[in-house]
């Protein structure tokens, strides 16, 4: 994760920049190590401005000298000055730039942009622009290590795979369930799975993912305690539903994907997720035919027709769908 900052320093420090992805813990991160570095924390208040899209406000600050500090740090969040819709704005702020500060740091963080974007194009030409992808399985796995062995704790990969697949990728959230094992393990070094699996929650999708394993396996009395207890968490019938029949979705996907000579991380592109969540849906997709998944699906939406007209009550039919294909 230290890579972007090391270029920024190699480069120099440039006075437009770009972050866009979905990795808000990674961007959050970058932004945070560059407003340390480059801002005077004496004087942070005054040097470090926060917007979303109001370009006035945008172009008065940038104009501005940084009070007692080398420099002064702008942050524009989602203006979506780089997509469509903002022509006029993008025109005001490349009209105004030669006249902002040379000692001020613009750094625009957008989820999505349009490269053919004018805005874009002038950080291509005297900026730097940086694409935030999501860290794979294998990093998140050694960050997952890197964090507990900071703090004086061991964990083993595969144990650290486990609070992975029970959390989700989501760093911020694996962060949150790293810092209650930490605090918990107050007196040890050693993370076991019986600490994992006591103390790390697992998301929603995880649980439907065990669900449907469970199923898929004929394992009707784990299917329908998976079941039960995310009714005791006040997941609602038709929510599950929903989820069971996405996993199914899912799963159908990635097995006509691989069985048309796709490999896993192709098959993760065409559907925007992680390898490793491809892996699990084939693995599981073993227990299920095309055909088996195509009429669950089916069975899936024609059951919340019904759940949502009131013909039927939703956690008994939920629970009968699920019984039907455990057995």
């Amino acid at each position: 994760m230290a890579d972007i900052l090391k270029k920024i320093e190699k480069d120099g420090l440039k006075n437009l920049y770009l972050f866009y992805g979905t990795e808000n813990y990674l961007i959050d991160y970058y932004i945070d190590a560059m407003k340390k570095k480059f801002v005077n924390q004496n004087f942070l208040d005054m040097n470090f401005n926060i917007f979303n899209g109001n370009v006035f406000e945008i172009i008065d600050c940038a104009k501005l000298l940084p009070f007692f500090s080398e420099h002064r740090l702008i942050l524009i969040k989602e203006s979506d000055f780089f997509y469509t819709g903002k022509k006029n704005e993008v025109e005001m702020i490349l009209k105004n730039m030669p006249d902002f500060c040379e000692t001020n740091i613009l750094v625009f963080v957008e989820k999505k942009i349009d490269k053919r974007n004018k805005l874009y194009k002038k950080i291509c030409d005297v900026g730097e622009i940086f694409e935030i992808k999501s860290p794979s399985k294998k990093e998140l796995i050694k960050w997952i290590i890197k964090i507990f062995k900071r703090d004086g704790k061991e964990i083993l990969p595969d144990d650290a795979e486990l609070i992975l697949k029970n959390v989700g990728s989501d760093m911020y959230f694996l962060k949150n369930e790293i810092e209650k094992l930490i605090a918990y393990k107050n007196d040890s070094g050693k993370i076991t799975r019986d600490d994992i699996n006591l103390m790390c929650s697992k998301n929603i999708e995880t649980k439907i993912f065990d669900l449907v394993f469970h199923m898929g396996n004929k394992n009707l009395e784990l299917a329908l305690e998976d079941y039960n207890n995310l009714i005791f968490l006040k997941e609602q019938p038709f929510m599950i539903l929903f989820m069971i029949a996405r996993q199914f979705i899912f799963i159908l996907q990635a097995k006509i994907f691989y069985e048309s000579g796709k490999d896993i991380n192709s098959i993760a592109n065409l559907l925007n997720t992680r390898s490793f969540i491809v892996s699990d849906c084939l693995k599981q997709g073993k227990n299920f035919s095309c055909d088996k998944l195509i009429c669950a699906i089916r069975e899936c939406r024609e059951l919340d027709f019904k759940i949502k007209t009131g013909q039927t009550l939703d956690k008994i039919a939920v629970e009968n769908l699920i019984t039907k294909y455990s057995a």
